[in-house]
């Protein structure tokens, strides 16, 4: 019985997408007042209150991936980033959803 054999690219180079990166949206800008995070979007004057773990989410959105974030956050609350990391990626769709952040 011949085997039928599919062509394969031995040695071809596979390639990945590169990691979705967030930033801050441009026009917003964020403080610290009294321990909580507010974001004011400079063109509206809209305003948007976070907790103590949701502004520093927000401070790391600085061109990092989701993942660095995750490791991160987990690391300045004393946890496994895979404990956290779906709590933080849902977190950033909704700050993007939002247009508190964008992606590159």
């Amino acid at each position: 019985m011949a085997v039928a054999r599919t062509p394969c690219n031995v040695g071809a180079m596979v390639t990945s997408a590169p990691p979705v990166r967030y930033r801050h949206a441009p026009r917003v800008v964020g403080r610290r007042v009294h321990g909580k995070m507010v974001l004011v979007r400079l063109t509206t004057l809209e305003a948007c209150e976070l907790n103590e773990l949701g502004g520093r989410v927000w401070e790391l959105a600085t061109s990092r991936s989701s993942e660095e974030i995750t490791t991160l956050v987990a690391r300045a609350v004393d946890r496994d980033a895979a404990e956290v990391g779906s709590d933080v990626e849902r977190f950033l769709d909704e700050l993007r959803r939002e247009s508190w952040v964008v992606t590159s």
